[in-house]
């Protein structure tokens, strides 16, 4: 019989792939081009839309801060050239208190003089006071820093303890040409900068957002809805991961198959799906406020893209939807011209072992040629079944490794001799129960009896050659090897004993004597050409028979031989002499076990279950 290929494709599959690739390549081919040149004209306009905006928010960012820088040079011309005087508090505090009025970023301002005495004052309060810092600390480094200082410096954002919230702090050192005259600070307050994001961000429809050093959010429209945090001096800003805002985590995120799905002249920007849904990112860095630079930044989801993107997506879907049609109409046609042939490869593949008693019948077809598949067919399936039936009845009356053996040798087993241990059980008082009970109830006894026998052999991997009356023949290492046939064979008598002991069997308590030997057997099929049985022969089978017989004259139900024995010597054995067995020459040491009782197995356990 000629090899079938394993991997062959059916003709649905053929049908339907090659109806496939025709709708692929006509609509595919023409909606790949127009979304192709539709999708580059989207990306270009909406580049030059986000640059214009990032421009306009850039402007609107530098519009905002510029005025600190306006008013603390203003009031810095005016203290060195002495029109002010930096000693006097009274023209000092008159003078700040009303610089803030027209800079609403400040919350703040102090002078700090070489005499480390302050002059300060506070937009909430609009109060000016004047103190003496000569112990303090930060007022020592500020007087350090400020000869080192030129124009106007924005310094790192920091906790201010007086203020109770967190600021940038704005220095600019005084000079009157001769002499340093102190230090003009301002604080510039980040919640009023997220505040003016904010109204930006809702005016341009758009989240606009400050990083400081790239992680620490310096303004954002959601900054002071961010859970309870609590600024400390060692951490005045929170960084991204502490924000409200889950959309903002993915700055650095990108998408690397979409990184350059917009490319903007100058920006940073990149795409990513966030949350279920798209988000383009647009950022960069401003200089020129603080000591590194910032990261000035927008983000926009798809649903706030201009309508152009909703257009575009709608012309991909119908185009896909158009070829999802195509595709759907091209299977339905393949599966209606396979059908009959996919049904036909079902049935043959539903008659594979157990599952051909649930096999069905084909149907009859129209199509002449699948009629008389499913005619040839159906007649298999009932030739199949009788085969069935013939070989599970037959599995009744031979072990299922003699029968494998059988299959494997083509119907008959070729004699070997191998060594074996031979286990002979025979039913003590048979006759006194032929006599005493009907032929009905005594094969029910029977039955019961060999069952229980039957399943603690062969769990133990034992094969039962031969049903003799009440007597039961078993072999353990053949046909199947097995290194520990001899501690199989004890174990399964050692097990037959204890469930004989706790077991009745409609109604009638039984016991039975058993013998087991160990030595050399010819094992194979003999009989008439038509009628065969596989069987084992040699002395070591007659030694087991007489073993099991000579329990009557030493009141046992165990005997084992010699040989047997040192098989298994760790065991708690007796010896019970040297005898003479008939038809043996020489004596045989015979032993048996002390403890008749042993331990129950898990499978005389599941026995004592089911009966």
């Amino acid at each position: 019989m000629s090899r079938l290929r394993t991997r062959c494709i059916s003709i649905t599959t053929l049908l339907i792939s090659s109806f496939s690739l025709v709708v692929v390549l006509g609509i595919g081919s023409v909606l790949y081009l127009g979304l192709t040149n539709a999708s580059h004209n989207s990306r270009e306009m909406l580049g030059e839309l986000t640059q214009m905006t990032m421009t306009t928010v850039v402007n609107q960012v530098y519009g905002h801060l510029s005025p600190v820088n306006t008013q603390l040079t203003y009031l810095t011309d005016i203290i060195q050239d002495g029109k002010v005087d930096a000693t006097n508090d009274t023209e000092i505090g008159t003078l700040i208190n009303g610089a803030m009025a027209t800079t609403p970023q400040v919350v703040g301002m102090v002078l700090i003089r070489p005499d480390k005495s302050l002059i300060s004052a506070q937009r909430e309060d609009n109060l000016v006071v004047s103190e003496d810092w000569r112990h303090s600390g930060w007022v020592t480094q500020w007087l350090n820093r400020a000869p080192m200082m030129y124009g106007v410096t924005w310094m790192e954002p920091r906790l201010s303890q007086r203020l109770g919230r967190t600021v940038i702090p704005v220095a600019v050192p005084l000079h009157d040409g001769r002499r340093y005259l102190g230090t003009l600070l301002a604080a510039v307050d980040i919640r009023e900068i997220s505040l003016f994001l904010a109204a930006l961000s809702e005016q341009i429809n758009r989240t606009i957002f400050i990083l400081d050093d790239q992680h620490r959010v310096l303004a954002h429209p959601a900054l002071f809805d961010i859970g309870g945090y609590r600024s400390t001096i060692d951490h005045p800003l929170p960084t991204i991961d502490q924000l409200k805002d889950p959309l903002l985590g993915g700055i650095y995120q990108a998408d690397e198959g979409k990184r350059g799905w917009m490319q903007v002249p100058g920006l940073h920007s990149h795409y990513l799906q966030r949350d279920g849904q798209g988000v383009l990112y647009v950022y960069q860095d401003i200089s020129g406020y603080g000591p590194g630079a910032w990261t000035l930044g927008m983000y926009v989801t798809e649903s706030q893209l201009p309508p152009v993107i909703s257009r575009l997506q709608r012309y991909a879907a119908f185009g896909a939807g158009s070829m999802l049609l195509a595709l759907m109409i091209t299977g339905l046609v393949g599966r209606r011209i396979g059908g009959k042939i996919r049904q036909v490869a079902r049935r043959m593949d539903g008659i594979h072992g157990a599952r051909l008693e649930k096999a069905q019948y084909l149907p009859s077809s129209y199509i002449r040629e699948v009629n008389q598949v499913a005619r040839a067919y159906n007649v298999m399936l009932d030739d199949m079944r009788q085969h069935q039936l013939a070989q599970r009845l037959l599995g009744q009356y031979v072990p299922e490794a003699i029968a494998m053996q059988l299959v494997k040798e083509g119907g008959e087993i070729s004699p070997r001799q191998c060594t074996a241990t031979i286990l002979f059980c025979d039913l003590e008082g048979f006759t006194g129960l032929t006599q005493r009970m009907p032929a009905t109830r005594l094969v029910s006894v029977l039955n019961a009896y060999f069952s229980l026998l039957v399943e603690i052999i062969e769990q133990e991997g034992g094969i039962i050659t031969q049903f003799q009356g009440d007597a039961i023949l078993a072999t353990f290492n053949v046909p199947n090897e097995q290194p520990d046939h001899a501690q199989r064979a004890l174990r399964a008598a050692r097990s037959i004993l204890t469930a004989l002991s706790h077991m009745r069997f409609e109604g009638e308590a039984l016991q039975c004597r058993i013998g087991i030997n160990t030595g050399d057997v010819v094992a194979g099929s003999v009989g008439a050409p038509d009628r065969r049985n596989y069987t084992v022969h040699g002395d070591a089978v007659n030694m087991a028979a007489r073993l099991e017989h000579l329990n009557k004259e030493y009141g046992s139900r165990l005997l084992v031989a010699e040989s047997t024995y040192k098989l298994a010597p760790d065991l708690n054995w007796e010896s019970v002499g040297r005898v003479q067995l008939r038809g043996h020459q020489g004596q045989v040491e015979v032993f048996r076990p002390v403890d008749l009782i042993p331990e129950t197995t898990k499978g005389v356990q599941d026995s004592l279950r089911l009966h």
